[in-house]
């Protein structure tokens, strides 16, 4: 008789295990997203998110030494990036959106996925920012604030980082005064 039991309970165990859903596993809704900032004279922040899941950052800084680092994103903020990527895959967004001026900063935007292929730059200066894609770069930035800072292969490619290289600041003493050439007639 307990020997019957035990059976019954095994098997009801097993039953039991075996028919529990498994939890929810998230799939990114892009192949690639790929952004850089500029962030004027303190240097450039980079951003690769692909559907692994893993989010690479590079920060060079003009200031300090080039940051490399890389993480495991969390279901909850791939839910986010694939809502904000998904609207801006959606949007019709030009290529180009603002110019260059004095006080402008831009970032470069690749989103892929299957279908659909997004590349646009964008000027944002101190009195403008671009309504559809706040969003997304203030996620973006607020997740390379929040992960946990894993060694990066210092030779991976963001193919957005050179959109916003600029020219690099100047070293102050450096400089040198040219006389204008006057020519005579």
């Amino acid at each position: 008789m307990k020997k019957n039991i035990h059976i019954y309970l095994l098997a009801f165990v097993i039953i039991l295990f075996s028919c529990r859903p498994e939890a929810l596993k998230v799939k990114t809704s892009f192949d690639i997203l790929d952004i850089s900032f500029n962030r004027g004279t303190s240097g450039i922040t980079s951003v690769f998110v692909d559907s692994t899941k893993i989010i690479r950052v590079y920060i060079k800084d003009y200031d300090k030494q080039n940051s490399y680092y890389q993480d495991t994103l969390k279901d909850g903020d791939i839910i986010k990036l694939n809502r904000l990527s998904n609207k801006a895959l959606t949007d019709k967004i030009d290529t180009l959106v603002g110019g260059p001026s004095c006080f402008s900063f831009p970032f470069y935007l690749i989103i892929t996925n299957k279908d659909t292929t997004l590349k646009t730059l964008v000027y944002q200066d101190i009195d403008y920012s671009f309504k559809p894609l706040d969003s997304l770069t203030n996620t973006i930035i607020l997740l390379t604030k929040t992960i946990k800072r894993y060694p990066l292969d210092t030779n991976f490619v963001f193919n957005s980082f050179k959109k916003v290289l600029g020219p690099p600041p100047p070293i102050y003493g450096m400089e040198k005064f040219v006389p204008p050439v006057i020519k005579e007639d």
